[in-house]
């Protein structure tokens, strides 16, 4: 350990063996690794899509863990990206399976305003889910009323205030 003067850090030097470290940390991963297979077995056989929803779900507290272990495994296993990269891929594409099989429709009325009505359809989508405007057979009806109200500042001239509200309802469909 030392300390640089110069900007009153202190800094440590570690040696740690690769192999060892690596047997540490791989029995963290088999146990998430086992609780994703089994999420994402139960995503594929489920018919039902609100269950295979929530199966995902449940999945995303899985994929926080493993990325912390991905910062570990990295530093100990430098000429590997990740620890079963390719089980891990599975695992995403169950997950990402179980959003876009649910479509949603989108229904505006009130104020038309681009800017909130893309905001939402991009958070929708960033989840995975498919957002289409087309009348189609669709799980879920994403309804949204944007109103907005002008009134004139009472002391300054050509200035207005505006507040806007925005109700947003989802609903199953059928």
């Amino acid at each position: 350990t030392w300390k640089d003067k110069t900007n009153n850090k202190y800094y440590a030097l570690a040696v740690i063996q690769r192999e060892q470290a690596q047997k540490l940390i791989e029995p963290a991963y088999a146990m998430i690794d086992s609780k994703m297979k089994t999420m994402s077995d139960n995503i594929e056989k489920e018919e039902n899509k609100w269950r295979a929803l929530q199966y995902a779900f449940a999945m995303e507290d899985l994929f926080a863990q493993r990325q912390e272990l991905d910062e570990e495994y990295k530093i100990v296993s430098y000429d590997k990206l990740a620890y079963e990269e390719k089980s891990l891929n599975n695992f995403k594409n169950s997950y990402a399976k179980a959003f876009s099989d649910v479509q949603i429709i989108y229904e505006f009325e009130g104020f038309e305003d681009k800017i909130v009505k893309s905001k939402v359809i991009e958070a929708l989508n960033s989840l995975g889910f498919g957002v289409s405007e087309i009348k189609q057979e669709a799980d879920i009806i994403l309804h949204m009323n944007i109103v907005l109200d002008n009134f004139s500042s009472k002391t300054t001239d050509g200035l207005y205030w505006s507040t806007a509200t925005a109700n947003v309802n989802l609903k199953e469909a059928k």
